[in-house]
């Protein structure tokens, strides 16, 4: 079973304290163990000076003087004693703590250690561990002839035990105590991770409940201006951008059959009526001849809709062609029907990367555009300009009613029709402007409407410009340019 967010924050944070506690446990312990070690070497190194303080050091010989003062060490007893004992060059003992008295095994195990004079940690033969530092008071210059001790070797322990069972007192306190904080943490993580990504799952509850023809399709956001928020506005921004294809789409579909519906009733409305009676040749070649009218109309609407519903890679041609706009479309407008009413005002060499065909047909929805909507007494006016090093912009300019302010951003899209063309009853689908934008964007360039003054249209279409070539050469080639932003 996967493990859900609230689970994995909390986990995290959960470990991230544990290694926390952890590293602070390990330092407490190692600062303690270091302190109570320390504290234990001073007291047995201030034993055995104040032992040997009790040492007389003549010239030839030294005297142990106990006697003679008095020695408070080594009657302690429980945890905190410490033991010692002085012997002479002979190894005999001569004196020993009153509390080792009552540890002969001890004694015996303290004569016995070889390296008595640096601060060691060794263990008897009970288990039991003690530290154990000796010294060796001499005299300068022994005399043995007056059978006195040259030296005395003074020896002091005392346990480890006491410090280890501290040692581990702290220990067990330090692991009571983690254990608790990180139960209690757990309780508090687990709190606090739900209740910060509870924005989060507010937002999936209200993402289930998105219905793509609900006009309000967005999640809601926090509006707490936080990372959670950020995502919210870019999921609704993501949303909105959805919601209108959404409805591009459905429009497109709904439009697309009413187009086809039309064409389609038209010709089977003739083709009923011719059919029943007998008819003249003339009214059967009257019938099919508007029926091919029709059919001819039906079949741009089709191809309009395949071109426009193929995708971007699908509708970008594999056969590219490199050659100078101006001289091609000082030809295609010589071929083309409308030869008689356009006027080439102004052309500059430029070489461009497109499909003649498609780039034609371009042209000619431009032109059929200028002709039905802006009708004049002026002919309609097309230009090639540069711009720049790597622009060239191919401009189709009419004199007409000009174009309303509200309907230039949705000129482009298909099926649009302004509603003064539908109060005037002009024929169109609405398809041929938003074949020039699809085309204008295979070739890599951006096309735009303007009208200034309400006054007449200018179409610009700006495509990429190449590197000249030979005049008049056309050259097949694979790569197509990127968009001009």
């Amino acid at each position: 079973m996967p493990l859900t967010l609230a689970t994995r924050l909390s986990g995290f944070l959960l470990a991230t304290l544990a290694i926390v506690l952890a590293g602070f446990s390990l330092l407490l312990h190692g600062l303690a163990s270091n302190h109570l070690y320390h504290r234990a070497s001073e007291r047995l190194s201030a034993a055995r000076g104040l032992i040997a303080a009790a040492v007389e050091i003549r010239p030839e010989y030294v005297q142990w003087e106990a006697y003679e003062r008095e020695i408070a060490v080594g009657r302690e007893v429980g945890d905190e004693r410490i033991l010692w004992t002085v012997e002479d060059d002979k190894g005999q003992s001569i004196d020993r703590s009153a509390n080792l008295a009552h540890e002969l095994a001890t004694a015996r195990w303290l004569s016995t250690i070889v390296d008595k004079y640096s601060i060691q940690t060794v263990t008897d033969s009970r288990g039991e561990i003690w530290q154990v530092s000796g010294l060796e008071v001499r005299a300068p210059k022994p005399n043995k002839a007056r059978n006195r001790p040259a030296w005395l070797s003074i020896v002091v322990a005392t346990p480890l035990g006491p410090v280890q069972k501290l040692v581990h007192a702290l220990d067990l306190q330090l692991l009571v105590a983690d254990l608790g904080l990180i139960v209690i943490a757990a309780f508090l993580a687990r709190w606090w991770a739900r209740r910060a990504i509870s924005p989060l799952i507010y937002m999936a509850e209200s993402a289930r409940d998105l219905d793509a023809a609900h006009p309000g399709w967005n999640v809601v956001s926090t509006g707490n201006g936080d990372e959670l928020d950020r995502l919210g506005t870019s999921l609704n921004e993501l949303l909105g951008r959805l919601h209108l294809a959404y409805e591009r789409q459905r429009r497109f579909a709904g439009d697309a059959s009413h187009q086809l519906r039309t064409p389609l009733t038209a010709m089977m409305g003739q083709l009923e009526v011719a059919l029943r009676r007998e008819r003249s040749p003339d009214e059967y070649r009257r019938v099919l001849s508007t029926a091919r009218s029709q059919a001819e109309h039906l079949a741009k609407i089709v191809e309009a809709l395949l071109f426009l519903g193929s995708a971007d890679a699908d509708a970008r041609l594999p056969e590219m062609q490199r050659f100078e706009l101006g001289d091609w479309l000082q030809t295609h407008i010589h071929d083309s029907r409308h030869h008689d009413s356009v006027v080439i005002t102004h052309t500059e060499r430029a070489y461009v990367l497109a499909q003649p065909a498609l780039l034609g047909s371009l042209v000619d929805n431009l032109l059929d555009n200028a002709f039905e909507y802006g009708k004049s007494n002026r002919p309609t006016e097309v230009s090639i300009i540069l711009e720049g090093t790597d622009r060239v912009l191919l401009r189709v300019e009419d004199f007409g009613a000009g174009i309303a302010a509200e309907d230039l951003p949705h000129l482009f899209e298909p099926f649009f029709r302004s509603s003064e063309s539908r109060r005037l009853g002009r024929p169109g689908t609405g398809l041929g402007l938003a074949v020039v934008e699809r085309v204008t964007r295979v070739f890599g360039g951006t096309v735009s409407a303007e009208s200034p003054g309400g006054k007449g249209a200018i179409f610009t279409v700006k495509l990429p410009r190449l590197a000249a070539v030979a005049a008049n050469s056309l050259e097949s080639i694979a790569p197509i340019p990127e968009p001009i932003q």
